[in-house]
């Protein structure tokens, strides 16, 4: 399935592309981890489920309702974590060791922005159809 280049996801990779080279690791996963939980509260919405309180129980909502697999819950909470240090360390720098569990492909600190964006994807392609719905009215860019 390809998307369509005015949908939201599109332009939110697409925004982020733009962060600032100096900063771009924290803001990246923090600006993820925010685009997560919006995506995670859409399939609350439509499941009249009440509004996740955090990313770690959306994350583990989406696993015991069967919305994601179990490699995409490790990789939520690998972006979890990270988002979480970002957050906090005055001085956040992704390391090798960050990475090194991931699939070959993002499995080096200079491929974070692919990861994130290879993750946001993974949950919107699964469920394209809500968020189709959910955004699809948006104005566009």
């Amino acid at each position: 399935m390809f998307l369509e280049a005015d949908t939201s996801f599109i332009r939110w990779a697409t925004e982020t592309s733009f962060l600032p080279a100096r900063e771009k690791e924290r803001m990246l996963l923090i600006l993820t981890a925010g685009y997560i939980e919006l995506l995670a509260n859409c399939l609350a919405k439509e499941r009249n489920l009440p509004e996740f309180k955090s990313l770690h129980q959306a994350i583990e909502k989406l696993r015991d309702l069967d919305l994601i697999d179990t490699e995409l819950h490790e990789l939520l909470h690998w972006l979890r974590d990270l988002r979480n240090r970002a957050a906090h360390e005055p001085f956040f720098r992704l390391q090798p060791e960050d990475v090194k569990h991931l699939p070959s492909y993002w499995s080096d600190p200079q491929y974070l922005e692919h990861a994130c964006k290879g993750i946001c994807g993974s949950l919107w392609n699964r469920h394209a159809a809500t968020f189709d719905k959910v955004f699809g009215n948006l104005p566009r860019a």
